[in-house]
């Protein structure tokens, strides 16, 4: 399995799991879920940092710039970078 699919998985298994709840503000509010969106969080803003690394490594060094339209540059420093909030 590929570090893309294993974070395609987390996400559809997440997605799946508030599927089956959404309706449910006990379970919603509750702690354990909580704990879980937060796993999924940590778990796929470790795994976009692998994916983004790999393509730049694939890519070579005309992708690490910010001025072309298929540059990972930006992708990078959103990857590596801390959150927006």
């Amino acid at each position: 399995m590929t570090v893309y699919q294993q974070m395609e998985a987390l996400v559809h298994g997440a997605a799946a799991t508030y599927d089956e709840v959404y309706d449910d503000l006990e379970i919603l509010s509750g702690m354990g879920f909580a704990i879980a969106l937060n796993g999924l969080k940590v778990s796929t803003s470790t795994l976009v940092v692998d994916i983004v690394g790999t393509a730049s490594r694939s890519a070579g060094s005309p992708a690490t710039g910010r001025t072309r339209p298929t540059a990972w540059g930006g992708s990078c420093v959103d990857a590596y970078g801390p959150p927006s909030w």
